[in-house]
């Protein structure tokens, strides 16, 4: 399954660290790192040089977590006008062109993070606010990201001009929570009020929020595997209900590629897809798949002597499917036929999304053709949506989707490296 980062932030709470702990598990389908916590008095005792992080038992009414991959990190920090804390989702397709420069005016950099380039850009601006100083820096910035940042009096949320990663605003009783995903505020209790649109920054403090745009205006383009495979069921992305979206996808799926069989089954995750492709074509949907650590496992009673059809979602790895059928056939299923409710992910994401590499992975997708991929998967045959059938399903009104990671088609790219400048004292 593909992973991003979490986000999860509070602001007007005491105990937030707890409705923090709760929105990241909420999250946890979209990373499978530890979550990292902070709370506002990490800022104020770096503030007055303590430099001492709160105890679990400490009360806070602000507080930020993130769980991903370290890029975007949760960082915490000091600079000459305060204190500040800092998380991302997604990844800066300008990021070494920023660091080149900065390093160039003497920054050093602990790590290869985009979040510790956003600080550094942060701290060198001429502006003279916290919030000043975070739009010129996010104004700098190209690529997808939804980031949250504190200092000692303001709560920050900020998505980015293209909508690329999402980040939704909800409320907890009186306070007010900024998550990855709807879903998890709502599973906390809260109450959702809306994602954040594309460019837009809202900042909180003391109960109140404000919201601006202060990011220049870009083509929309919401990430469609959030909708297909990556976001939770429960929430809503770009305007679409994610589950009725998947149900849409299957539904298709029946339609174009129907079968004779006796049973469905669905891989992990992808219950809506298949269901709705059971129901289309009036078979049996079964809930006869297990996954654990160890592999897959299947009811014999179900499936022996019988027409079995797994469905999946968007085509990222090959090893899953392959321990699916090769499951099924020692479990003696007369035949095994593979359903994709989604398209065949064929380029990486510059965007933050992280699509787990497999040798076994790069060889299927070398056999393009139905043919070969049916041949690799050793199934009687397999059907995988094409990017015409996602773009029937999600609809063609606004938003804009991005769809690069099987078309090839990215909205913005790396700009071309250029040569490293010398430092005057040992030019020629």
């Amino acid at each position: 399954m593909p992973r991003s980062a979490a986000l999860f932030a509070v602001e007007g709470v005491q105990g937030g660290r707890g409705l923090v702990e709760a929105g990241l598990q909420a999250l946890g389908h979209r990373s499978p790192h530890p979550p990292q916590i902070l709370l506002r008095g990490s800022l104020e005792n770096m503030e007055e040089r303590r430099f001492r992080l709160p105890s679990p038992g400490d009360e806070a009414p602000a507080a930020i977590g993130w769980a991903g991959e370290s890029r975007g990190r949760l960082r915490l920090c000091s600079y000459r006008d305060g204190a500040v804390a800092l998380a991302m989702d997604g990844a800066l397709t300008n990021a070494m062109a920023l660091r080149t420069e900065l390093l160039e005016n003497g920054a050093l950099f602990g790590d290869e993070g985009d979040g510790e380039l956003i600080l550094q850009l942060l701290a060198g601006s001429d502006q003279k606010t916290f919030v000043n100083r975070l739009v010129d820096a996010c104004g700098r910035l190209e690529g997808g990201f939804a980031l949250v940042a504190m200092d000692a009096w303001k709560l920050v949320g900020c998505r980015d001009p293209w909508g690329l990663r999402p980040l939704c605003l909800g409320r907890y009783k009186s306070a007010f929570v900024l998550a990855s995903e709807g879903s998890a505020i709502l599973d906390v209790g809260g109450e959702l009020l809306r994602e954040l649109s594309p460019g837009e920054m809202v900042i909180i403090e003391d109960g109140r929020l404000e919201a601006i745009r202060p990011l220049p205006r870009r083509p929309r383009r919401v990430c469609s595997l959030e909708l297909l495979a990556l976001g939770s069921a429960q929430s809503t992305l770009g305007e679409r209900e994610v589950y009725a979206a998947r149900a849409r996808l299957g539904e298709l799926l029946a339609r174009k590629a129907p079968v004779r069989a006796d049973v469905v089954l669905a891989m992990p995750g992808v219950n809506a897809a298949a269901s709705a492709f059971a129901r289309s074509l009036e078979l049996s949907l079964e809930v006869a798949l297990s996954h654990s650590a160890s592999g897959f496992t299947v009811a014999r009673s179900v499936v022996k002597g019988r027409r079995v059809v797994v469905v999946g979602g968007p085509l990222l790895q090959a090893q899953p499917l392959q321990q699916v059928v090769r499951c099924l056939r020692a479990a003696e299923a007369a035949e095994v036929h593979l359903r994709m409710a989604g398209p065949m992910v064929v380029a990486g994401c510059l965007y933050g999304v992280v699509e787990e590499e497999e040798a076994l992975w790069q060889e299927a997708r070398s056999r393009m053709d139905a043919a070969g991929l049916r041949e690799f998967f050793e199934a009687d045959s397999l059907v995988v949506l094409d990017a015409a059938a996602v773009r029937e399903a999600l609809g063609t009104a606004e938003p804009g989707w991005c769809t690069a990671c099987y078309t090839q088609d990215y909205p913005l790219t790396p700009p071309a490296p250029g040569p490293l400048g010398q430092l005057p004292l040992f030019s020629p």
